[in-house]
């Protein structure tokens, strides 16, 4: 529980400091041995003639970061050990418009000088409209230790760039182009890039082995922006009139749909899908498979019975199902030589966690 953090606009908010005097006694009333509360004092080195915007309420970045550095500092204190430390290296592969669009990138340890290795980039889910690349920080870790670049990729959606899905496909093929570009600054075969992702993200991952249009103009085309390979978590591969996405959007889906650009030299692909999805009917994913199969495309598609969309929530922890699609994931990139099969993830959970 927080107590609040001082304010200038007087006499407004000149009852604060009683209101944390009674959110003291508050926490003390209800916390009980298997309830327990703890109290994180936000007023506490906060000052709001310097922490705070104009309006002498609202923390400035100074007063965010001091918050955030308070509220952390206490979770720290009650909450368990992590299973795992997350440490990326941070890096921007684009500014449009001056923002920072970035690559969160987990690099194995141990590599032999110039050796290259494959890669894998996540697109995180949200409609296009919202989400985070921490979503596949687990996934990402897991893939660095046994000995891939991992990437999980921030992309221009519409709650934070005022966007639409057009500008995260633009990201979407950069990203790609930008990995294959620095190939030998950060270890990577450029001849092994899988792209991957979730739901809208799913999109994004199947847009840059399918789309034809869309890459950035400015940059170097020369460098291709599609991946080798394919691996897909419940996407959005229909963006046509029955389909998903905004209305404008599908009115282009003739560009922008994967379900309608299929053809010779897509990247072979796994896809995984809830027989439940209340987004992606199974009939479309079933359809999406066939027209790759008929262009010679090498395809898989594996089904969790009853499960929606997503087939697990990420927030819930790992679940059977989480290692199930890693475990299954893993046997496709052993298949085209992503990865060694010596030590490789049993399909049972108990096996899963000792890695």
């Amino acid at each position: 529980m927080a107590q609040v953090i001082s304010a200038g606009k007087l006499p407004k908010y000149s009852y604060i400091p009683d209101l944390n005097i009674q959110l003291v006694n508050m926490a003390n009333e209800y916390k009980t041995t298997n309830n327990p509360i703890t109290l994180v004092n936000m007023t506490d080195g906060f000052n709001w003639q310097t922490d705070c915007v104009a309006n002498m309420v609202h923390p400035n970045a100074i007063g965010a970061e001091k918050m955030a550095t308070k509220w952390a500092n206490v979770l720290k204190t009650v909450l368990d050990t992590p299973e795992e430390t997350y440490n990326p290296e941070i890096v921007t592969y684009k500014q449009p418009m001056d923002n920072a669009i970035k690559l969160h990138i987990f690099r194995p340890k141990n590599v032999p000088a110039g050796e290259k290795r494959p890669v894998i980039i996540y697109f995180f889910g949200g409609g296009w409209t919202n989400g985070t690349p921490l979503q596949f920080y687990r996934e990402a870790y897991y893939w660095a230790s046994k000995g891939m670049v991992a990437v999980c990729a921030d992309y221009r959606i519409r709650f934070t760039h005022g966007t639409t899905p057009i500008e995260s496909i633009k990201d979407a093929k950069s990203a790609v182009r930008w990995l294959r570009a620095n190939a030998d600054t950060y270890g990577i075969d450029p001849n092994k890039i899988c792209a991957s992702g979730a739901s809208a993200g799913g999109h994004l991952a199947a847009a840059t082995g399918t789309l034809k249009l869309w890459d950035e103009p400015t940059e170097n085309l020369a460098i291709s922006s599609k991946p080798n390979l394919l691996l897909l978590n419940y996407p959005v591969i229909d963006n046509g009139p029955t389909g998903y996405g905004p209305t404008d959007f599908r009115a282009q889906y003739l560009t922008v749909s994967p379900l309608y650009n299929v053809d010779v030299g897509i990247p072979p692909c796994l896809v995984f899908l809830g027989t439940a999805d209340n987004l992606i009917p199974v009939a479309t994913a079933r359809l999406f498979q066939q027209k790759m199969k008929d262009v010679g495309v090498e395809s898989k598609l594996i089904f969790y019975q009853g499960n929606g969309h997503p087939i697990f929530l990420y927030q819930k922890g790992k679940s059977a199902n989480y290692y199930s699609i890693l475990a299954q994931s893993e046997a496709f990139l052993i298949k085209y030589g992503y990865l060694s099969s010596v030590n490789t993830l049993s399909t049972t959970k108990a096996a899963a966690k000792k890695y």
